[in-house]
């Protein structure tokens, strides 16, 4: 079957750019509201399995977040930023729906955001980024 709008195709580009764009803010923010003092839920998992102190990894996952987004944002080694953030979402979906208690977003956000990281993981980065197609 063809596709109804062919021309829309010359688009197609643009559809792994707003992925990154968005997955980009979103994980920046995720990793940012780690930083903040309603953590706590975070730092108490982290402390029941043995990561002391706690809050240092917390505070290392925040970071490590926030860069993966800004990487995805700009377009900067988009595959492996997303490949890390799938990563990273793959765990905090396990976590969510295990210990809910954690104070984590909810597991179908996590579940968007590892389905969009393994898209741009098959796509790259798309327009307006540093990567360039080979």
């Amino acid at each position: 079957m063809t596709n109804p709008f062919p021309e829309l195709l010359i688009f197609s580009l643009l559809a792994p750019t707003l992925l990154r764009l968005t997955l980009g803010v979103f994980i920046i923010l995720l990793g940012y509201s780690k930083l903040k003092e309603d953590s706590k839920g975070v730092t108490n998992f982290f402390e029941s399995l043995g990561f002391k102190p706690a809050k240092y990894y917390v505070q290392t996952l925040a970071f490590a977040e926030i860069a993966m987004g800004v990487a995805l944002f700009v377009g900067f080694l988009t595959q492996i930023a997303a490949l890390v953030v799938a990563i990273i979402t793959f765990v905090s979906f396990i976590v969510t729906v295990r210990h809910p208690e954690t104070g984590l977003r909810k597991p179908s956000e996590y579940a968007l955001f590892f389905v969009i990281s393994i898209s741009l993981v098959l796509t790259g980065a798309g327009l307006l980024a540093i990567d360039l197609p080979l």
